[in-house]
């Protein structure tokens, strides 16, 4: 069962940063009303602003985090701010946890490299149409003559960010130089 909870795992996490809309939920990088930043390189400077595109009234919010993937995560080790100090953090003062300004950043594969965002992940919404189900069967494809039961998961869902929450989140999707 381990190979399809991490295959629903997956599904989902795709779907929250990707999804078009169309068939699928509507993730986090085609969201409509997100404030878009035409940001193409990974600055100190870049970074504060978008944190402060995302409503000052969310930033307190114990679910703001930054995301993006594990190259774009990989380019902000490099960013320090002003004073010279590394704005990402991943050490014993964060509880080996990666944090950008403080706040949690959330790695999710399936996000372009073109891409970092911010905001309160609370304010995705993500709602269960029905129960998932399990199917199986031993005659479909080839089982029958593997003599193998080929398992199915069914999930009904949906998710979007909310028009009157559009201002909880903020990203950039020009990044260049990042593979």
């Amino acid at each position: 069962m381990g190979v399809m909870a991490q295959a629903a795992s997956d599904s989902r996490d795709k779907a929250i940063a990707i999804g078009s809309g169309v068939g699928e939920p509507l993730g986090l990088l085609s969201a409509d009303g997100v404030t878009d930043l035409p940001i193409t390189t990974l600055t100190y400077a870049n970074l504060v602003s978008l944190k402060e595109s995302v409503d000052q009234r969310f930033h307190g919010d114990p679910s703001f985090a930054f995301f993006g993937n594990q190259r774009v995560r990989a380019k902000l080790h490099s960013i320090v701010d002003s004073n010279g100090r590394p704005i990402f953090l991943n050490d014993a003062t964060t509880a080996f946890k990666d944090q950008l300004f403080g706040y949690p950043y959330r790695t999710n594969r399936f996000f372009p490299n073109s891409f970092i965002g911010c905001g309160s992940l609370r304010h995705y919404l993500w709602f269960d149409r029905r129960q998932m189900s399990i199917a199986t069967s031993r005659e479909a494809s080839n089982a029958f003559t593997t003599d193998s039961t080929l398992v199915r998961l069914i999930e009904r869902a949906d998710g979007k960010v909310p028009e009157l929450a559009a201002d909880a989140f903020a990203r950039a999707t020009g990044l260049t130089g990042i593979s």
